[in-house]
């Protein structure tokens, strides 16, 4: 059982590790289709059927990534307040048009895996997925 003094601390350390820094945003729809594709192996098997804005490619980070090495490694500056030497708390997707960011999603909950050989490159449109065990991956084209 915490004290109040343990709990007083736990509540303003969680505060300030948030405090400046502006996560990506959730998006149901791009949750839920990758989820429905590893549940039923029949849904849509893009990325570009699951989203609603425009983009050409994607980049795919997984939680706990520094935003200074995407940064460095893509070029990509993240919208939203996430300064230097912030990490991203959940999986990310970075979608980009002509090279700016249009939209960026938290996949937390979704069943997105990751190849670390690919964290810092770029998925073309529309995003090929495929189911591979338990988790979605994102193909490479080419």
């Amino acid at each position: 059982m915490l004290t109040r003094a343990a709990a007083a601390f736990a509540a303003t350390v969680s505060t300030l590790s948030l405090a400046g820094c502006a996560q990506p945003d959730h998006d149901d729809a791009v949750v839920d289709g990758i989820t429905a594709l590893r549940d039923a192996g029949t849904a849509d098997k893009n990325l570009g059927s699951m989203t609603t804005f425009e983009w050409d490619e994607v980049y795919f980070f997984p939680e706990n990534t520094a935003v200074d090495d995407i940064q460095a490694k893509t070029g990509v500056e993240l919208p939203g307040g996430l300064i230097s030497g912030d990490h991203l708390y959940n999986s990310t997707l970075v979608f980009l048009g002509d090279g700016v960011v249009v939209e960026t999603v938290q996949t937390a909950g979704a069943p997105l895996g990751f190849d670390s050989s690919r964290t810092f490159k770029p998925y073309p449109y529309p995003g090929e997925l495929e189911v591979r065990d338990a988790a979605v991956y994102l193909v490479p084209v080419g």
